[in-house]
């Protein structure tokens, strides 16, 4: 996804990875044999036009595969979509109280990515290091803000079906437009928010009419 952020502006690449909640339809059929409806499948459609609308670079047309924002961001909306429905699944395989289940989830993925995180910085550049410190600010309010998030995905999805937990918090989208204008004060071409709209709607059909 940060990836995606070096080809498109902040809100196009995030829409391009927003694309989680669609693939996370398909992979619930796919790996759990999950049932997806007509209007299921409408969603799947509308959305991947919206993925090739989105995909337009300032040279003209190219398809996905030679796009690097869309590879980028929808390479990170797969594996969002992957790492949801793994965790709703290790989430219920402790069998336990669905508040402790996702709290116990969320510690040790927290945990392991920090671990990994660390070991790649000491590897590629160690200096982030110092720069997290110096930064302290800055990096405990991402962090925080982060941390609440990942506690309301890891629980919702430990109650209901990663398809809908992913549909219903692409709310977010309207949060990333705002941040967009407000403090990136990046511009939005018409065909990017035709495409973005797209993607959203096919979200509320996942939702409403799924």
């Amino acid at each position: 996804m940060i990836m995606a952020f070096r080809y498109k502006n902040f809100a196009v690449a995030t829409s391009l990875a927003k694309t989680e909640a669609v693939l996370t339809a398909l992979l619930s059929v796919v790996i759990f044999d999950a049932i997806l409806s007509s209007f299921g499948w409408l969603s799947v459609i509308v959305g991947v036009i919206g993925v090739l609308i989105l995909s337009k670079t300032d040279v003209g047309y190219r398809s996905i595969i030679k796009s690097p924002a869309s590879l980028y961001g929808v390479g990170a909306g797969l594996f969002f979509a992957l790492a949801t429905l793994w965790i709703r699944q290790a989430s219920l395989s402790l069998n336990t109280n669905l508040m402790l289940s996702a709290a116990f989830t969320l510690a040790f993925m927290v945990s392991l990515q920090t671990f990994l995180v660390s070991l790649y910085l000491i590897w590629k550049d160690q200096s982030q290091f110092l720069l997290i410190f110096k930064n302290w600010k800055m990096a405990s309010f991402v962090g925080a803000t982060s941390m609440l998030g990942s506690v309301g995905w890891f629980t919702a999805a430990s109650y209901q079906d990663a398809a809908y937990v992913k549909a219903l918090g692409q709310i977010e989208f309207f949060f990333t437009l705002f941040i967009t204008h407000r403090f990136f004060k990046e511009k939005i071409s018409i065909k990017e928010y035709l495409g973005m709209i797209l993607i959203l709607l096919s979200v509320l059909i996942l939702l409403l009419l799924a």
